[in-house]
Parts: C-alpha cells; sequence; structure tokens
C-alpha cells in the first residue's frame, strides 16, 4: 500500500490500472509445433548378426569422454528391441586393444553393461545391471549416464534406465583407474570390439555431452511414444541419429552423419499409448475434448489450436 496515501490521498488513485494477461515465459518459448509430440510411427534400423550389420560414426573429439587425465559425463537413450537378450553389443567406442574408451553391451546373463577403459593403465571398470530376459521381445527405451567423475569410483558414477525407471546396478571399481584417452576408434551402433554384433533394433538415439537427471529419463520416455529428441532436450546433445532411413543423417544439426554397413533393415513401430490420455506431450496441453486455451497471445493459442485440430 502506497505511504503516502493518506497524506496525499490523489496520488495513489491516479495511478492507471494495469490492464491485460500475462503470459508465462514457459509458454512463450514452449515449442508448439513440436514439443513432446510423439512419433506414432517410429522407423528404427534392425541389426543381424550373421551379416555383419552395424552403424558407423567417423571418429570425433566429441564423441570422446576422457582426455586421460580426467573424465567428462555423458548419456545415451534409445528404443530397443530384441528376441534374444543375450550378448547383445548396443553402443560402443571401442575397437582392438590399445583403442578402447567405453562399450555398452548385454552379456551373456542378459544383463547391460557399461564399461570405461583407461588404456594407459590397462584398467577397466564397469556397471551392470540384473538380468532383463523378461524385457524380450518388447520395445523398451533405454537411458544410461555417466557422471565423468572418474578415478577410482568412476563405476560408480553409472546409471542406467529402462522406460524411465532406474534399475539396480553392481558397480565394479578399480584404484587403478584415472580416466578414458581420446582414441581414434569410430563411435558404432550395434558393434562393439570390431566383432561383437547385434540381433535387434535400435531408434531414436540419442548423445549427450552431460549427466542425464532420472526426470530427463522418464521425459525421453514420454509414456511409451517416442519423441523428437531435438526439440524437447536439445542441451548438450552431441548427436542424433533417429536411424528411420539408410542415409545415417545427425538430427542434431551437429553434423556428425554416419553410415549404416552391410545393409541393415527399416522396420516401422506403431506407438501403442493412447495419444489423448498418455502421451506427455498431449496431457502438457489441453485434451481435444476441452481446449483450455488461456493464452493472452492469439498466436500461441492458434498453434495450439491446429495441434488440438490436426
Amino acid at each position: 500500500r502506497n505511504k503516502y496515501r493518506w497524506k496525499y490521498p490523489t496520488l495513489e488513485d491516479k495511478t492507471p490500472t494495469i490492464e491485460g494477461n500475462l503470459t508465462g515465459i514457459n509458454e512463450l518459448l514452449y515449442d508448439w509445433e513440436h514439443g513432446h509430440a510423439p512419433l506414432n510411427e517410429i522407423k528404427m534400423m534392425t541389426f543381424a548378426k550373421a551379416s555383419n550389420q552395424y552403424f558407423s560414426v567417423p571418429d570425433a573429439a566429441a564423441f570422446s569422454f576422457g582426455n586421460g587425465t580426467s573424465d567428462s559425463p555423458f548419456s545415451v537413450n534409445f528404443w530397443f528391441k530384441t528376441s534374444d537378450m543375450t550378448s547383445q553389443s548396443l553402443f560402443s567406442k571401442y575397437g582392438a586393444v590399445s583403442n578402447q574408451e567405453y562399450y555398452f553391451f548385454t552379456d551373456g546373463s542378459d544383463r547391460l553393461q557399461l564399461y570405461l577403459t583407461d588404456e594407459s593403465t590397462g584398467q577397466t571398470v564397469n556397471a551392470r545391471s540384473t538380468a532383463l530376459t523378461s524385457y524380450q521381445n518388447e520395445l523398451i527405451n533405454i537411458t544410461v549416464t555417466y557422471n565423468g567423475a572418474g578415478g577410482g569410483t568412476a563405476a560408480s558414477g553409472i546409471s542406467m534406465y529402462i522406460n524411465g525407471v532406474a534399475l539396480t546396478l553392481t558397480a565394479f571399481n578399480s584404484g587403478l583407474y584415472t580416466a578414458m584417452e581420446n582414441l581414434t576408434q569410430n563411435f558404432e551402433i550395434g558393434r562393439g570390439l570390431t566383432a561383437f554384433y547385434l540381433d535387434g533394433t535400435i531408434g531414436n538415439f540419442a548423445l549427450f555431452s552431460r549427466e542425464l537427471s532420472a526426470q530427463e529419463a522418464l521425459l525421453l520416455y514420454n509414456n511409451g511414444c517416442a519423441a523428437d529428441i531435438s526439440s524437447i532436450l536439445p542441451v548438450d546433445l552431441v548427436a542424433y541419429y533417429k536411424l528411420s532411413d539408410l542415409n545415417g543423417g545427425d538430427s542434431s544439426g551437429n553434423g556428425y552423419g554416419g553410415s549404416p554397413q552391410n545393409s541393415p533393415l527399416i522396420t516401422s513401430f506403431t506407438c501403442e499409448n493412447s495419444q489423448a490420455d498418455n502421451c506427455l506431450w498431449w496431457n502438457q496441453r489441453a485434451e481435444k475434448s476441452n481446449p483450455a486455451l488461456s493464452s493472452s497471445v492469439e498466436g500461441v493459442n492458434a498453434d495450439k489450436q491446429s495441434i488440438l485440430d490436426s
């Protein structure tokens, strides 16, 4: 209340009344065209071990997360389906001995494992999950993160999520591990150690140069509907491979294009969840039957309405 009101009673009374509505910053900045828009049909790349099929990206410094002295954080998120969880190579920058950085795969007991290798000391640390046999023949969303801690507790800085839910991991550390090195091995999806491959399908594959949070892992799962990652979580996105065709393009805009090797196939999947009831993209707007469009900016209203009507 104006402290001069009673001494100068006309001062406050002459203050003009503010008219209009305020639009929240999130509403103004939100990407209403894409947002968390579910990809109702997601096309993914299917690999076969018998044909030595994989996806290869030329080596670049952006794909290395250690300099021999210290590590830096990274995360990977992708959709995955296989009929057999045993011994599947998911992604790696892990070639022959002396050219190894990190390797993510399922082992002979159907457990997810992330290896981190310090070539200068010959030490590998890793974290592994429990068996994931029950997820065979299901389309699942996987997120793996590393906080970049390095040193004797590096493996304890690894986290893994399936469909946005954290997995219980066992970490195997080494006091002799310092950090990964920046080596020359290509970044590969569906192959590791230059000789181990994948029987399965991978799509909407994103690499980040930071540790994703549990909340972000759940966001990327998007209640079972694959989303355009370059729109909903672009911060520190190093590379984004939708793997929806054989062109090998990088949808992050950073230009790290890759190429499929030995003719993998493209397979289509449909989002099984109802758009209106389950997808975060839809629920953050209005229900189609009762669009509550409240922005004071007509352009925002029009964009939202066009999405609701589509």
